[in-house]
Formats: C-alpha cells, sequence, structure tokens
C-alpha cells in the first residue's frame, strides 16, 4: 500500500490528477508494466467519464507498492502529450521530496502489497545458488574500526550491506541500473563510479561492483540506496536489508 506521504502528493494535486492523465492512452503501457491487471482494466472501464475512468485508477493505485506509482509517473512522462509529460515530472518530483523529508527509508509499515505483486516480486534469502556477494574476502571487524565510521559510511551499515550481500545480489540485478542512475542523480556515486559499475561485462558482476564502491561513498550512501531500492525494486526488499 502507497505510504501516506505519497497519498498527499496524489490528494494535494487530485484535480490535476483527474483532468490530465491521458488514461485511454496508458492502458496498454500500465498493463505491460503490471500496474494494472486486465480485471481492474474492465473495472476502470465500467466509467464512462475520463475523470470517473482516472479517479478508479488512483482507487487501485493506492492499494499498491510505491514502485507502481513511480511506474505511472514514468508512463506519464513518456507520453506525447504535454500535460501528461508534466504531470509525471511533477508528481515524480514531489513524491521524492515528500519520501526524503518523511525519512520514508526507515518506515517498516509500508509491506502491504497485491497478491500479483507480492508473487512476482517475492524476496528469497536462503538462494541455494552460490553468488560471489563482493564482500567475500572483506571481513568487517572491530579490529580495522577507527573510529564511529569508516570512509563516510557507519560500520553499522556496513556490517548491513555485507550481511544482505547475497539476497540483494539476488534480487537487484533486473533493476540495477534504475539503482544507480538513481544513486548518480542524488550524487552519491560520480560519473566514473557509475561507468565502472556499468562497464561490467554481466549484472552478477555489476552488483559487486555496486557493492564495493557503495561504503566509500560517504554517511548518505547506505539510505540512499534503501531509497532507490524502495523506489525501482520493491519496498520489501529494501524494509529487509535494514535488520
Amino acid at each position: 500500500m502507497l505510504p501516506e506521504q505519497i497519498k498527499k502528493v496524489i490528494k494535494k494535486y487530485e484535480k490535476r490528477i483527474y483532468n490530465d492523465i491521458p488514461i485511454d492512452e496508458i492502458f496498454t503501457d500500465l498493463k505491460a508494466d503490471e500496474v494494472i491487471s486486465e480485471d481492474e482494466v474492465s473495472l476502470i472501464m465500467k466509467h464512462n467519464g475520463h475523470k470517473g475512468k482516472n479517479y478508479e485508477l488512483i482507487k487501485i493505485l493506492k492499494t499498491r507498492d510505491i514502485s507502481d506509482y513511480f511506474k505511472l509517473c514514468t508512463t506519464l512522462k513518456n507520453q506525447d502529450i504535454k500535460n501528461a509529460q508534466e504531470l509525471g515530472t511533477m508528481l515524480e518530483n514531489e513524491a521524492n521530496k515528500a519520501l526524503l523529508s518523511g525519512n520514508i527509508i526507515n518506515d517498516t509499515n509500508v509491506q502491504d502489497f497485491s497478491s500479483t505483486n507480492t508473487a512476482q516480486n517475492s524476496i528469497s534469502t536462503n538462494n541455494s545458488d552460490h553468488v560471489d556477494s563482493g564482500f567475500t574476502n572483506q571481513p568487517i571487524t572491530s579490529a580495522n574500526h577507527a573510529g564511529p565510521a569508516i570512509s563516510g559510511m557507519s560500520l553499522r551499515h556496513r556490517k548491513l550491506l555485507q550481511k544482505h550481500a547475497v539476497n540483494i545480489q539476488n534480487n537487484l540485478r533486473s533493476s540495477l541500473s534504475l539503482v544507480v542512475n538513481e544513486l548518480y542523480s542524488q550524487s552519491i556515486i560520480n560519473f566514473d563510479q557509475k561507468d565502472d559499475i556499468q562497464s561490467e561485462k554481466n549484472d552478477r558482476l555489476k552488483v559487486e561492483a555496486l557493492l564495493k564502491i557503495l561504503p566509500d561513498c560517504g554517511s548518505e550512501a547506505f539510505d540512499a540506496f534503501v531509497f532507490a531500492i524502495k523506489k525501482h525494486v520493491h519496498a520489501e526488499l529494501a524494509t529487509s536489508i535494514q535488520n
């Protein structure tokens, strides 16, 4: 279910949302992104008016994960209609500000997913396949910790990255480029680091490279990483790696 911060953004701009979402033009994209199902399309289409259809869409969206909200924003930005593009950009920017100011990355209550999304994004920490996490040869102990933080990232956050490295490897690969771009846009990683990650020959090595780079990216790197996962991958994974 969408966090309250996002619902407030929707409430603030609901008049423009109901007026400017080109609902008939975006059905295909929303179904392809699995934001709505075929049955929900039928439910929306029962409404005759444009605003009624959009009202039903937003009603459905409020029951979804936060990643579906951002999928809608992306879909709107990709439309040829200027009003839709502007709306998508505005909703995305307003949500980002609300999430950061509202400290949503520490909210462990946003875990109410539809059965469809949960089944397709199930998180498994017991995968039997061996995965090189990127931390295998980098044990973290008090012996090499000279203070409350090492190169900016706290020891606790470094240990969490190490603890959940396999889980991150198993679930981040398909959305890695989105997460990397998010970290770059937030100035957590620089262009050279972004290029180093993306130049690796496969997704496993790209995730490994990211996990090796993050501990040296400052005190805000872990929270930014969690935020990027919540936004582009799955809120449940973002929550799990914080504990």
